[in-house]
């Protein structure tokens, strides 16, 4: 009992240094705890923000697609030129969806609130492929340029973590399938007796829609017959074995329309988006597409050269004749589809003028070709170059993020 009650020795001293010590660890694992779910906190919110970023991006790009490419056509007042910001609060129907957004990331982080923004700037000079806060946002919101390239900025930020992602983006080029022809037509007139070649078509097809069987007295596969110089048809026959050679026309041409509307309407909107859409005659017939609607009739006598054999183009016709005379040169392919069902004249080539592509004219209507020279070539290149515009997509390593808080 003596030593029971003897108050000295080391052991409570001992109890309460390791007491100490164990209350000084479990204060510094809970301060590691804390920091370390505060850092995995952050890094959520900003993987969140990258994501919801990301969204934005690729969101803004699909909006770009087809008919809403901001290319040089792009006017005063209409979407882009303005250097329009989309956030989402926007109802333009040329920004994101917010909704389809929130639905995309949808979390915690993304439910108590976020903000987003996106922006198109051209890739101006003096430097085309470099971003610059400073001065790419200073551009104009279209392809000033005609390049076929513009940076989209995301911005989002998801409580209080900011990741910015920017990217160069053009448009992918979309194949429209029309007929690989020298001539499809309601009717052909060559507009020369002579015997000399007038269209070069290698072998390539040669259609009408008419029968000269029908209605003799009109020209229907290059030249009436049934007097005068074409007394019976296998006159008409020989002779259009000299003036269209290797090949024999096809008549009755049952085909349909050489282009479906839609593909019409894409590249009608290519035109658009690129600043060759007209509602009067164009002094240039040059371009990759060129759409000329409700001009009337359109002349060309110079000596101009449109496009090149290398960079041919196409020309669209709508509710719209043409010639085309003196030396000019045009390398494409000019359709018509014909929308008001005429049975007239709506493409003439004459003079020393030349198509190198083909021509196709919709309907019963005629092309005159033929006056002194070979004016129709073939050039089946040229059919490779009938592309509107599909979706747009990201340019290879252009993908990054500038800035992140």
């Amino acid at each position: 009992m003596r030593h029971a009650r003897d108050e000295r020795g080391s052991v409570i001293a001992i109890a309460i240094i390791v007491m100490g010590l164990m209350a000084a660890m479990a204060l510094a694992t809970f301060s590691f705890v804390d920091t370390q779910q505060v850092q995995s906190g952050n890094t959520r919110k900003r993987e969140t923000a990258f994501n919801v970023a990301e969204a934005v991006l690729n969101a803004q790009i699909f909006e770009l697609s087809g008919a809403r490419w901001p290319g040089q056509g792009q006017v005063p007042g209409q979407p882009y030129n303005h250097n329009m910001t989309c956030t989402q609060a926007s109802t333009s129907s040329l920004c994101p969806s917010s909704s389809v957004i929130s639905g995309l990331i949808s979390a915690p982080d993304t439910a108590s609130g976020m903000t987003w923004s996106t922006e198109v700037h051209d890739n101006s000079a003096p430097n085309p492929q470099f971003y610059s806060d400073t001065t790419t946002r200073a551009a104009p919101g279209y392809d000033q340029d005609g390049d076929g390239k513009v940076w989209v900025r995301a911005q989002a930020t998801v409580r209080g973590k900011t990741r910015t992602l920017i990217a160069l983006v053009s448009p992918q080029e979309q194949d429209e399938d029309i007929p690989h022809a020298a001539l499809i037509s309601g009717a052909l007139q060559l507009l020369n007796n002579g015997s000399k070649a007038l269209i070069q078509a290698a072998g390539g097809l040669v259609a009408v829609r008419c029968n000269p069987n029908t209605n003799p007295s009109v020209s229907c596969e290059g030249h009436a017959w049934g007097s005068g110089l074409f007394q019976l048809i296998s006159d008409l026959l020989a002779k259009l074995s000299v003036q269209i050679p290797g090949t024999t026309v096809v008549t009755s041409y049952t085909g349909g329309a050489s282009m479906s509307a839609d593909g019409a309407a894409r590249l009608k909107a290519r035109a658009q988006a690129d600043g060759t859409y007209y509602t009067s005659c164009p002094t240039s017939l040059s371009g990759s597409v060129v759409y000329i609607q409700n001009a009337g009739s359109c002349s060309f006598t110079g000596n101009d050269v449109f496009n090149s054999s290398a960079q041919p183009g196409v020309l669209l016709l709508d509710n719209t004749t043409l010639t085309l005379g003196g030396t000019v040169d045009y390398h494409g392919i000019i359709y018509d589809p014909n929308n008001l069902n005429s049975t007239s004249t709506l493409v003439t080539v004459q003079g020393n003028a030349n198509v190198d592509g083909g021509i196709h004219v919709d309907g019963m209507a005629t092309t005159a070709i033929g006056d002194s020279k070979v004016n129709l070539t073939i050039d089946l290149n040229a059919y490779n170059a009938v592309k509107s515009y599909g979706a747009a997509g990201i340019i290879q390593n252009t993908f990054r993020e500038i800035k992140g808080t």
